[in-house]
């Protein structure tokens, strides 16, 4: 389902902090060149190769950037979710996708911006803001991949899988339960996925998972990860 509404997009815009250093001229030439998206579990947002038509902003739900191995594997390079923006560096290199984007999540709603021409939309626009937002966005788009490396760097799987949960508690945690020993990151995320971003078997994880989960240090639901007593976690594994 795809609608078109400048003053909700703009709105959107406005309450999001991603978009907080542009200038309101700005933030109204994106909300003009906008559609909203609502997209399912398995839907492509755009597949490898595709045409770099425009860039997406996450408003809810996880979409994969993934692709494939020498051997066929699929293999995801990065997990996105509310917040963040992807498919910029294609648009303003004016090239192909070079991974598919595929939503993660049970629903998702996504906002497009179709900006390809921007530098002659631009015109009259605030262009040094649109550059210094622009350049922003690339550098954590990069950081977000290249957390990936940390990730598989970390050690063993077991280290591995709290590197990750490390990191997707940094990126979308709003906040931490009353219990400072709680930790709750509000994404839906699988096991098998967690394997697939750390690039290890899955029947391997889900064991290491499951066994987390039964000493109650981990609880996996349909919207949040919860943690419990995490510090004692990753002190009980890094002493093995």
């Amino acid at each position: 389902m795809v609608s078109t509404d400048v003053s909700r997009f703009l709105s959107t815009i406005k309450l999001s902090r991603t978009f907080e250093s542009l200038s309101d001229s700005n933030k109204k030439f994106l909300a003009e060149h906008a559609v909203t998206t609502e997209l399912k579990k398995g839907d492509f947002l755009w597949k490898r190769l595709d045409p770099g038509e425009y860039c997406a902003f996450v408003v809810e739900g996880l979409v994969e950037i993934v692709n494939e191995n020498k051997s066929g594997n699929e293999l995801i390079m990065g997990i996105f979710g509310p917040g963040d923006m992807i498919g910029l560096s294609a648009i303003l290199k004016k090239t192909q996708y070079p991974a598919s984007a595929i939503v993660s999540s049970k629903n998702s709603k996504i906002l497009k911006f179709f900006i390809r021409s921007i530098d002659r939309d631009l015109a009259g626009q605030d262009w040094e803001n649109m550059l210094n937002w622009q350049r922003e966005r690339l550098l954590i788009h990069e950081q977000i991949l290249r957390d990936k490396i940390m990730i598989l760097g970390a050690g063993d799987l077991s280290a591995r899988i709290i590197e990750l949960f490390d990191n997707l508690q940094m990126r979308f945690s709003k906040s931490q339960d009353v219990n400072p020993n709680k930790i709750i990151i509000p994404i839906s995320i699988t096991k098998t996925q967690i394997a697939k971003i750390i690039e290890a078997r899955v029947e391997t994880v889900i064991r290491i998972l499951n066994k987390w989960e039964k000493a109650d240090y981990l609880k996996m639901g349909d919207q949040s990860v919860i943690l419990n007593n995490f510090e004692r976690l990753r002190s009980q594994e890094g002493s093995k």
